[in-house]
């Protein structure tokens, strides 16, 4: 496994990796829409962590911002938004309802074959890419 240089690593990108999503926005409360599914690429090395998007209106106008989805309990980012930023060669892309995405962490693998039964197409196939934490960014 490739290691990459501490200086080739965005400041954002370990805090993006573990940023907890979706939870209510302490500040928008009463709003709609008001769950914390945004991430400044500018702010976020800087311990700012995720924010709704009202909160983006008031203090992240003009920043690089990225919006984190969900796909089967788990964080995703499109393609289309992390390629602008990151290197993202070689790293293991789906598609889910129309969009190529990006897991922000390992996706879960299958089960093993129970005893008995037959391993599935997908059970006998060597595990994804490099996931996004092994990123190079782009330079």
């Amino acid at each position: 496994m490739r290691r990459v240089a501490a200086s080739l690593v965005p400041p954002w990108l370990e805090p993006l990796l573990t940023t907890s999503f979706f939870s209510v926005c302490s500040l928008h409360s009463d709003a709609a829409r008001n769950e914390r599914n945004m991430f400044c690429l500018d702010c976020g090395g800087a311990g700012v962590g995720a924010f709704c998007i009202y909160c983006r209106s008031d203090c992240h106008s003009g920043h690089r911002v990225i919006q984190i989805r969900r796909s089967s309990y788990h964080d995703v980012v499109r393609v289309a938004e992390i390629q602008k930023v990151l290197d993202i060669g070689g790293v293991q892309t789906y598609v889910i309802n129309s969009a190529r995405v990006l897991f922000l962490n390992e996706r879960p693998q299958p089960r093993p074959p129970g005893k008995g039964r037959l391993p599935h197409v997908r059970d006998l196939r060597p595990s994804p890419a490099r996931s996004l934490p092994l990123l190079l960014p782009r330079l």
